[in-house]
């Protein structure tokens, strides 16, 4: 670890991550590359085969790597089935997890004509990957890290992950005082499923039963009307709600650790049977919704037409039997937004109402994990203004809300949020202008950022930036500029080429280029791009973008291509230096 972060032993917990300091949010905690690290193509990915392509990994590892790995956290089986005896089916599945990792194991062995004592180690791998590893490189990759490891799950984790091609980094979500543990969640995929779907995925997957303090209090996914406050709201024949907005605004019952609900405003306690809730039918949307969130987490998954319609018809069932802030209603909301914007015909309004409830159920319960609705926030919006769709005062207010609550999922910073509300509300343009507006504020943050020295950080926004203005040249630029700081000569000279590709006479575009050539050693290709460059005449507009949002990428002079680019990486190494001895 670091100064800032130590590791202890918990008789509950075993060597655990703990704060050392007082930490802030988006402060870094942990940043490590992985020790192994496998390909992983999805569920469809044969098991032998996975666990064979772990064992040669750390079969051609290096000795300290080894040495690492070989301490990560391996239970024995006897071990798994001390803690889960009462689950006969899940023994079995950790039975053949354990028996897989043993026969991967032997082939492994046989292959190379190993020698028998090996295989004690070569059983565990699988193991040691199976309880230890993080996906990757957009699931494309199941790696394992050495310190990221020690850190504790909980249901309401203190740190959130961003990884890219070369590290992994834990950053601060909220403030951590000296002596708190450092938490993740094994299961962030989905930190808003209702507390019987976590506690059941993580005895699964995990073998133990979470204790955190959300899974010890109120389970805010399981919600609604309460019966006393509300005793006239549903049809006394069929016992269902009105299916009108504002029934979220009621007050509501809560499930509790205590195996029963309790309402927010009367604070009476209820059963089961006391809900006039069928809850064999809040089972049967639980099941849906998990089953087509988990199908929504795969590259290869589209919803086909039939599956669509079952949705919209269970969604319209789920608000009449649950209600605005159960759960599986807001999930189902989730998926019918995502899926209306395919539609041929389909009402703005619709999509947009869809947007408000899923925004209003944010706001209410943000410790529910809202990084799992970002991707819907972000996505239906800007497809929607993609598709040329007009849109209403509803949305722009939304928009307010979805667009910098997206930006801090990447950037952790509060700054850009104030300026991006008044970039929406005071624009006089036209709606679709809303995202090129936006990107010019991440291009101006890429530029503090580059100008620092800090090429990673503002190659990241240069990244946002052109997911919403593809064929910028000015950014591409500045992202190039990012890249050659970085050292990644390729990619520079990739975007380089792209920006001068839409405009033939951007001088700073071939400057760029000859510099991400000359990096490579390609000195005849660099010196063409430099006699391009000096060919056309100079504009002050081509240097600078005509908005007023994009500096020089790099100081331009005389020198030769070779000598600008030393320049870049000297900055480079000179800042990562003064880092280090901070």
């Amino acid at each position: 670890m670091n100064d800032g972060v130590i590791v202890q032993y918990y008789d509950e917990y075993g060597w655990a991550a703990v704060a050392n300091q007082d930490f802030e949010i988006g402060d870094v905690l942990v940043e490590e590359p992985p020790l192994l690290e496998v390909k992983y193509t999805g569920n469809n990915m044969p098991t032998l085969k996975l666990y064979f392509a772990m064992i040669k990994a750390y079969f051609l590892a290096s000795a300290e790597v080894k040495k690492k790995v070989s301490e990560l956290y391996s239970p024995t089986l006897d071990e798994i089935q001390k803690r889960i005896e009462t689950h006969s089916d899940l023994v079995r599945g950790f039975k053949e997890l354990y028996d897989l990792a043993q026969k991967a194991s032997d082939e492994f062995i046989k292959s190379l004509n190993l020698n028998a004592q090996y295989k004690d180690i070569l059983d565990h791998i699988p193991v040691i990957f199976h309880f230890n590893s993080f996906s990757i490189r957009s699931d494309s990759v199941l790696a394992l890290f050495y310190r990221s490891s020690k850190l504790t799950h909980s249901c309401f984790p203190n740190s959130s992950m961003h990884s890219n091609q070369e590290m992994e980094r834990h950053v601060a979500k909220r403030h951590i005082s000296k002596g708190e543990l450092i938490t993740t969640s094994y299961w962030a995929a989905y930190p808003s499923w209702p507390h019987s779907l976590r506690q059941s995925s993580l005895l699964a997957h995990q073998a133990f039963l979470c204790k955190c303090d959300r899974c010890n209090g109120l389970d805010y996914s399981r919600s609604v009307p309460c019966p006393k406050c509300n005793s006239s709201i549903r049809d006394p024949q069929t016992n269902l709600l009105p299916n009108a907005i504002g029934v979220e605004d009621l007050p509501h019952v809560v499930w509790t650790s205590n195996q029963n609900w309790t309402c927010e405003e009367c604070q009476t306690s209820f059963n089961d049977n006391e809900l006039y809730v069928d809850m064999e039918k809040e089972d049967e949307f639980n099941k849906l919704a998990q089953h087509l969130d988990e199908k929504m987490g795969s590259k290869s998954f589209s919803m086909k037409s039939e599956t669509f319609l079952i949705v919209e018809k269970k969604l319209s069932e789920c608000l009449l039997i649950l209600g605005r802030r159960h759960w599986a209603s807001i999930k189902l909301m989730e998926m019918s937004a995502n899926s209306l914007i395919h539609q041929n015909k389909i009402e703005v309004s619709t999509v947009i109402h869809r947007l408000q409830q899923l925004w209003k159920w944010h706001e209410r319960h943000p410790q529910l994990g809202p990084e799992e609705l970002l991707s819907t926030f972000v996505g239906v919006p800007l497809a929607m203004i993609r598709k040329g769709w007009t849109l209403n005062e509803g949305l722009i207010q939304y928009s307010r809300y979805l667009l910098p609550t997206a930006l801090l999922q990447y950037t952790m910073e509060g700054t850009c949020v104030q300026h991006i509300y008044e970039i929406i509300s005071t624009s006089t343009v036209n709606n679709s202008s809303i995202p090129v507006l936006v990107a010019q504020y991440l291009n101006q943050r890429g530029n503090e950022l580059r100008r620092e020295g800090e090429y990673l950080a503002a190659y990241k926004w240069y990244k946002q930036a052109l997911l919403l203005d593809v064929d910028n040249p000015f950014l591409l630029a500045n992202r190039a500029a990012s890249l050659i700081g970085l050292s990644q000569y390729k990619e520079a000279e990739m975007d380089a080429r792209r920006s001068v590709k839409i405009n033939s006479k951007f001088r700073r575009g071939y400057y760029l280029l000859s510099c991400a050539l000359a990096a490579q050693n390609r000195s005849k290709e660099a010196a063409c791009a430099w006699a391009v460059r000096n060919a056309i005449p100079e504009d002050e507009s081509d240097e600078e973008n005509p908005t007023n949002t994009t500096t020089t990428c790099l100081t331009e002079s005389s020198s030769s291509p070779k000598i600008a680019v030393g320049n870049v990486k000297n900055k480079s190494h000179h800042k990562r230096k003064g880092k280090k001895n901070k």
